[in-house]
């Protein structure tokens, strides 16, 4: 099964959520409420789940949702890119995102927001590709985003050495 949207909009982080109990003037019982601490998050997440209900509708999906499965999630954030880059863009110069928000609260609200849509929970995701960069030119902010089943005979695993050994020298070609 492979799902592919765009939701578009700026994306929003998923920052720390708080909690606070509150007594129920009616009951007298105390209860907890939990919200984000983003504004923004909750129209973020809206446009991301009517994105994924569109695109599971047109692949024949319906109100389907992966249950019990492993899966691959591909995410490419496309940030409102600045004045300063969008001129250095059109002199041709890559310009990184590398300001707030970071990429792993971007994909924290992702999830979230697939939860329930597309996924019975986000703890089936089992391999998580976010990345983030400036939109170019007419590309629209949003997020690009590519749903799969996991398949494990593919999947790419890194083997380090083990701690009794020592590390491969560096070669010349690697630069930090």
């Amino acid at each position: 099964m492979t799902l592919e949207f765009f939701a578009a909009g700026k994306p929003e982080p998923q920052g720390s959520s708080k909690g606070f109990v509150i007594t129920d003037k009616r009951t007298g019982k105390q209860r907890a409420i939990v919200t984000s601490d983003n504004a923004k998050l909750k129209p973020w997440r809206w446009s991301v789940q009517l994105a994924a209900r569109l695109a599971m509708e047109r692949a024949g999906l319906g109100g389907q949702m992966i249950v019990g499965s492993p899966v691959h999630i591909e995410a490419r954030f496309l940030m409102p890119a600045p004045l300063w880059a969008q001129a250095k863009q059109k002199r041709g110069k890559v310009v990184a995102c590398i300001v707030r928000p970071d990429v792993d609260k971007l994909a924290r609200g992702l999830m979230d927001a697939l939860t329930g849509i597309v996924l019975q929970d986000d703890s089936l995701v089992v391999d998580l590709h976010p990345t983030k960069r400036y939109a170019v030119g007419v590309e629209e902010p949003g997020v690009h985003v590519l749903v799969a089943s996991h398949q494990p005979e593919t999947a790419a695993v890194a083997v380090s050495p083990p701690l009794d050994e020592d590390p491969p020298e560096p070669s010349e070609e690697a630069t930090w």
